[in-house]
């Protein structure tokens, strides 16, 4: 889902592609599609917080890691962000 999180800033939230079906480009499609949105709402930033297993994920579609791993119901997650 997208939220605004701040003024022109979106934050996207509980995105995920079975595991069976990674691989094939979901997960592309589900991203551009939220960013998509993004921009018709006027956001000029995404925030998200991703799993560190999907931190390559991120950085290859331009999302920046902003913090240290944290801990999120027991799942290390880090802070991103991309400027749309």
């Amino acid at each position: 889902r997208l939220r605004e999180s701040e003024s022109a800033v979106g934050k996207v939230e509980r995105v995920a592609v079975l595991e069976s079906a990674r691989g094939e480009g979901w997960g592309r499609r589900l991203m551009d599609a939220l960013e998509a949105k993004a921009r018709e709402r006027g956001f000029d930033r995404l925030l998200l917080h991703g799993q560190t297993s999907a931190e390559g994920f991120y950085h290859e579609l331009g999302y920046e890691t902003t913090s240290d791993v944290c801990d999120e119901a027991g799942i290390p997650h880090v802070k991103m962000e991309k400027r749309l």
